[in-house]
């Protein structure tokens, strides 16, 4: 049973529909930079490598590099996942012995192709939905009160598409089906833009996204849910998830993350 009708339309390129925008002052009463969130385009995949390979070993207090929001890639280690895995290849920078092999700029290389096919491969027929979100303010040397300018910096980016359930679940006469389910990986968030509230938005963002993801009308014996993984240790992270009503799976064979889950209305 597939969650996901093929007659479904589904545009990758343009998930949220329009671009979500917020704007405002800070405490002192200066004007701070509209951050404006939208779809990912091929435009933008130097500018979010750069942001991925930045922030991965950053943390801020919204969790927002990619390793403490989200340690998706580790599960990647799990052999359940690598065998379901290999059309999108999440995999980790920082976990992979070849990457780590790689100079700076070899691994940039790597990761720009490996999102660029990414990007290309959901477009495909048949292909399982997929999204990728950014998070951008206009460029330091643009004015920050031109609400018009069109140059402006990733300072967030969100990847969210389908993995197997990391819970087995009862459907129909199968008490371990492991049906594909919206899956958020390779969060990052600028660590010098805080308390904006970005990866929180990201995150909301994804989980509208997600529950348009579900064929209106499908009856299922459980509730779909949107899930993802980060390190046990990672105390920011739990926490940051947590306030976003986000709450842990049992899954029994993960030692060294947590798998968090939320139910998609």
């Amino acid at each position: 049973m597939s969650l996901y009708s093929s007659a479904l339309p589904i545009d990758n390129d343009n998930s949220i529909g329009t671009t979500y925008s917020s704007s405002g002052k800070n405490e002192a009463g200066t004007l701070i930079p509209k951050i404006t969130y939208r779809s990912a385009n091929a435009a933008d995949i130097p500018d979010i490598v750069g942001l991925l390979m930045s922030s991965f070993d950053d943390e801020n207090e919204e969790g927002g590099s990619s390793k403490s929001i989200n340690s998706e890639s580790e599960s990647n280690n799990d052999s359940d996942d690598n065998n379901n895995n290999k059309t999108f290849m999440w995999d980790s920078i920082g976990e992979d012995n070849k990457q780590e092999s790689l100079s700076p700029e070899q691994q940039r290389q790597f990761i720009e192709t490996q999102l660029g096919q990414r990007m290309i491969d959901v477009k495909k027929e048949g292909s399982l939905p997929h999204s990728f979100l950014v998070a951008t303010i206009p460029s330091s040397s643009i004015s920050i009160v031109d609400d018009d300018t069109t140059d402006t910096d990733v300072v967030g980016f969100l990847e969210m598409g389908c993995l197997p359930s990391p819970i087995p679940i009862s459907i129909g006469g199968n008490k371990n089906a492991r049906p594909e389910l919206p899956y958020i990986a390779n969060v990052a968030v600028n660590p010098t833009i805080r308390r904006r509230k970005i990866g929180s938005t990201l995150v909301r963002l994804a989980t509208k996204i997600a529950a348009k993801w579900i064929v209106s009308g499908t009856k299922t014996s459980f509730s779909p849910f949107l899930f993802l993984s980060v390190e046990r240790d990672n105390h920011d992270a739990l926490m940051f998830y947590e306030r976003l009503k986000f709450e842990e799976l049992n899954v029994k064979k993960s030692i060294q993350k947590i798998y968090l889950a939320r139910v998609l209305d």
